[in-house]
């Protein structure tokens, strides 16, 4: 088997050793990959009968299930010098039991990979354990039955080219939870970015009233009477001593009558106060928005190497060129 083989087999698809020399080309937008694939799947069911061979496969797995029920009751007192074969007895029926519920073959490929893994524990556990041979030789049959049930099954479904399809439809799958993220990532960034435009045009309007309102009085006598006011704030807000605090008060009261612009400089403040505002949610949404960037172009590149991927894949294992539309 040749190195692109084994690499496409690890993606899970199967390819025969000659891929075919042309391809049909085909454009489908991501939102339609799953439909797409969907419907050719489907003929792939009827063509090859799938699920009248699932059905097969299923009797087969039920008549094991019945086996094992009619020997549950007889060989309870068998069990009780090997706990460990009763256990393994009891997980034999379980793992035949999650096969028997199920009801359309597809349900059947990811359960297939737990059980392959499942069964190959408990023969090594039957080979090693201690106790009836009877029943140590009639579960590790079993249980060698159920993998060529299951391997006959799924070669039926690998030639039909169905699980190829299965395949591909995960990797569909993920391209469009990836777009429908980038949709979202986008529409976020594309919210912060109005509000950084509002939050930018008050902080104009703001910094334009602060500048009429320098114009309007002398400046460098403001910055004084500011400059004194704030340090009074701040001992008033230190002031633990009732008299001190009283004195502080009127001290400030005078600041503002002498200066005769008690309304301007609360207006000064305010205006301060407000544009302080501004500035801090300008910062906050223009660091929002790099995260949200950042985000949105690594999502950008993820899918796009997904969309590669899956483009490879499909032409491998479908003979068809598929571009990929968003």
């Amino acid at each position: 088997m040749g190195f692109l083989s084994r690499v496409l087999e690890k993606a899970g698809i199967l390819v025969d050793e000659q891929p075919a020399l042309s391809y049909v080309s085909e454009e489908i937008h991501a939102y339609e990959l799953v439909e797409w694939l969907d419907k050719r799947a489907k003929v792939k069911i009827q063509e090859f009968n799938l699920p009248s061979e699932f059905s097969e496969y299923l009797n087969k797995v039920k008549d094991k299930q019945w086996l094992l029920e009619t020997k549950a009751e007889p060989w309870k007192p068998r069990f009780k010098s090997s706990p460990e074969l009763q256990t393994l007895f009891l997980e034999t029926q379980k793992s035949i039991q999650l096969l028997a519920r199920i009801e359309q073959f597809p349900q059947s490929l990811a359960l297939h990979q737990h059980l392959e893994l499942l069964w190959e524990k408990m023969l090594n556990r039957l080979e090693a354990v201690e106790g009836d041979k009877e029943i140590i030789l009639f579960l590790s049959g079993t249980l060698h039955e159920l993998r060529q049930h299951k391997d006959a099954f799924e070669q039926k479904i690998t030639q039909s080219g169905y699980r190829n399809l299965h395949t591909l439809t995960q990797k569909a799958q993920a391209i469009e939870q990836q777009t429908e993220q980038i949709k979202k990532l986008q529409a976020m960034k594309q919210q912060r970015e109005e509000k950084l435009k509002e939050v930018l045009e008050k902080k104009a309007e703001r910094e334009q009233d602060v500048q009429q309102l320098q114009q309007a009085m002398q400046f460098t006598d403001l910055q004084k009477i500011r400059e004194q006011r704030a340090k009074l704030l701040q001992d008033l807000q230190k002031a633990e001593n009732p008299q001190w605090h009283a004195e502080l008060r009127q001290q400030l009261d005078a600041l503002e009558r002498v200066s005769g612009n008690r309304d301007l400089l609360m207006r000064w403040d305010d205006l301060q106060y407000r544009l302080d505002h501004f500035k801090q949610q300008e910062e906050r949404f223009k660091e929002e928005l790099a995260i949200l960037q950042e985000n949105v172009q690594d999502s950008l590149s993820a899918r796009e190497k997904h969309i590669e991927l899956f483009t490879n894949l499909t032409k491998i294992a479908l003979g068809k060129e598929v571009g990929v539309k968003v």
